[in-house]
């Protein structure tokens, strides 16, 4: 339960305040999905920088260079690994043939260890789960869409992922948690968070001088690919591994239909321990979650209704 976001102004149609401005806002509205620590990654005079912290994004203001004008955010609620290592935290960097991405990654792999050791992977400092998919792409040997099915066929659990490499290609790899993507095709302009209604709260407060922006469809089990100048275009990958099913990520049922006539069961499911530790948040508590469990709703119907009660 983190967030993915980002903002791809391909034709610069922003002012660098602008971009600046529509970051901070952005940032922001993703923490209700997290708020252990924010990071970003963007290009820069040829190099690929990142910038994260073990804090809430409103604790943190941004200094995008003028050249920075395509970058990728993400907000995180820690699940595993501690977010004061900041090692921990996402954007990951990673090098493939000698250039460098950040990857970012949205949910719970529950198999990072026994693939690492099935796939002779090292060791390593870093602690997230979220980790084993760097060091997949990085034993590929290149950053593709054919790299990134490849890696995400292997994984299991929930799965988002964003990549940003060093050419500012910027790659979303949609498994089983939700993304949204907004388009302005006439100003070259992408906007994507893991939910439309983080986007709906940022336009709210930033509005975009370019009308109306297209929704980009992603299914689940696709990537998208946008190039350096703003093109983009589809790959797809098969999600048979993934632990959870695919579901729309709209109309769920109104809290009001839920039953709670159990007690529920308890579960060691970090996903689980993530949502109870921010139920309240949202006005519900520990309990409430396992009794949606035990009504037979899955985690992310679950977090859903969160985040409906909340806006």
């Amino acid at each position: 339960m983190c967030c993915l976001f980002g903002i791809l102004d391909h034709h610069a149609s922003l002012s660098v305040q602008q971009r600046t401005k529509l970051l901070s806002v952005l940032a922001t509205q993703s923490e209700v999905r997290g708020r252990d620590a924010t990071g970003i990654a963007y290009n820069s005079g040829g190099q690929l920088r990142i910038f994260k912290r073990a804090k809430a994004a409103h604790e943190l203001r941004f200094h995008l260079p003028h050249d920075a004008t395509c970058l990728m955010g993400h907000t995180r609620m820690a699940t595993q690994g501690d977010e004061k290592m900041n090692y921990n935290n996402h954007p990951f960097p990673g090098t493939v043939g000698g250039s460098s991405f950040a990857l970012a990654h949205n949910g719970v792999i529950h198999n990072d260890h026994t693939l690492r050791s099935e796939q002779g992977l090292p060791s390593t400092v870093v602690e997230t789960d979220s980790y084993i998919a760097v060091q997949l792409l990085e034993r590929e040997g290149v950053v593709d869409c054919s790299s990134l099915a490849r890696v995400a066929e292997l994984l299991q659990g929930t799965v988002a992922l964003s990549v940003l490499d060093g050419e500012n290609n910027c790659y979303l790899v949609k498994g089983n948690n939700p993304l949204c993507v907004y388009h302005w095709k006439n100003a070259g302009l992408f906007v994507y968070a893991s939910t439309e209604q983080i986007l709906l709260e940022t336009f709210r407060i930033f509005t975009v001088p370019f009308g109306q922006p297209e929704t980009v469809k992603l299914d689940d089990g696709e990537i998208l690919k946008i190039d350096p100048i703003g093109r983009y275009s589809k790959a797809s990958f098969d999600t048979k591994n993934l632990s959870v099913p695919s579901h729309t990520y709209h109309n769920w049922p109104p809290y009001a239909r839920f039953s709670f006539g159990g007690t529920g069961s308890e579960t060691h499911d970090p996903y689980v321990s993530a949502l109870k530790s921010v139920a309240h948040w949202f006005g519900f508590s520990g309990d409430d979650v396992e009794m949606m469990l035990a009504d037979g709703f899955t985690l992310e119907e679950i977090e859903e209704m969160f985040y409906d009660g909340y806006y």
